[in-house]
């Protein structure tokens, strides 16, 4: 292997460590004893994925060659982290192979390597597969080595874009298939191919571990039976979160909910999330389910037993208004909390400012 591939190699490898070392951080970083952890609840992850594949340098041989051979097999390393449900930052390092030409006598060959950076934009198809798109920038090394002359070196930037599906097996493990495009790598000096690069993956998301979306809540006994009372509490979607996110944010309502059951410490609690129609109906559902467990993280990270609540995610199927206007649709943006206890009903109404989805 020559220097410039051993140093591309190498900061893969650095690449691979430092994706390892930050998820390792941020999985280790403590749930409680530090400030402001309870509006940390968050679906955002590291991942780090390995493929193989087919790669096609298209138009590398020329018409009065005797042999070419222009398809060869690639492998690489990528890796990156999940910003949204719906978009992540890539980078990743490749080996596409060494395609060769001959002729006559002469003999022709080139090592190619590339590195890149990009931008990925998923969307749910269903509840285990998304589509997604990868556009950004690329990074090629070609060395050329000639049988009548000294070998030839290219240093090129370019414009990488690139389709597939991802299917999950499980909360951590996917499976990605993938086609990859670059427009004219090389240079004049080492002439020029398009590179079509067609993939298997297979990817670990890190922290993806969640709990289940039904939980049983078992009610502590009561030595004396107590009449059971249920107070429904709705908070609104646009205190809780912001645009298209399931991260927690404080609100008036939430602070009343988390004070009242942490002084009942023997009322369980149903975490319902709703949503409005705008949007895939899959995704959507996903999408209540993972508010819903936001919120029971939230109480459980400020005092309340995990035992004591229990979630589920509706999506868009129970809406309490109509979705026809910004009203109805804000109002249908919801999270219900159903207190089961011995206190006296509180109903604590939402309170509509911005739309959000």
């Amino acid at each position: 292997m020559n220097s410039k591939k051993v140093k591309l190699t190498l900061v893969a490898f650095v690449h691979v460590c430092l994706l390892l070392t930050c998820s390792a951080y941020v999985q280790a970083t403590p749930s409680d004893g530090s400030e402001d952890t309870a509006t940390d609840v968050d679906m955002s992850h590291w991942y780090l994925g390995g493929r193989a594949g087919w790669a096609n340098f298209q138009d590398a041989c020329n018409d009065n060659n005797t042999d070419c051979a222009n398809d060869t097999l690639g492998y690489g390393v990528y890796g990156g982290y999940q910003l949204t449900p719906w978009f992540a930052l890539e980078t990743g390092v490749t080996d596409y192979g060494s395609p060769d030409a001959s002729y006559g006598r002469n003999h022709i060959e080139a090592d190619v390597l590339g590195a890149q950076v990009t931008g990925v934009f998923s969307y749910g198809l269903s509840t285990n597969l998304d589509a997604y798109a990868r556009v950004g920038a690329s990074y090629q090394i070609i060395e050329k080595q000639r049988s009548w002359a000294d070998e030839q070196t290219s240093n090129q930037w370019g414009i990488i874009s690139a389709i597939g599906l991802d299917y999950a097996l499980s909360d951590n493990w996917s499976v990605r298939g993938e086609y990859q495009f670059i427009d004219g790598i090389g240079d004049d000096e080492v002439m020029q191919a398009d590179l079509h690069f067609v993939s298997l993956g297979l990817t670990y998301r890190f922290g993806q571990t969640k709990q289940p979306v039904m939980v049983a809540a078992p009610l502590v006994p009561a030595v004396i039976p107590v009449p059971s009372v249920t107070t429904k509490v709705v908070l609104n979607g646009q205190a809780l979160f912001g645009f298209d996110s399931d991260v927690v944010q404080s609100s008036e309502e939430l602070t009343a909910l988390v004070q009242k059951a942490v002084d009942v410490n023997n009322g369980a609690l149903m975490i319902t999330g709703h949503t409005d129609n705008l949007g895939q109906a899959e995704y959507n559902q996903k999408l209540s389910e993972k508010r819903a467990q936001a919120v029971a993280s939230y109480l459980n990270a400020n005092g309340v037993d995990t035992a004591r609540t229990s979630i589920i995610g509706l999506g868009e199927t129970m809406p309490i208004a109509p979705n026809t206007d910004p009203v109805g649709r804000a109002k249908n943006r919801r999270v219900e909390v159903e207190f089961t206890g011995s206190e006296t009903e509180v109903q604590m109404q939402p309170s509509n400012t911005k739309e959000i989805k």
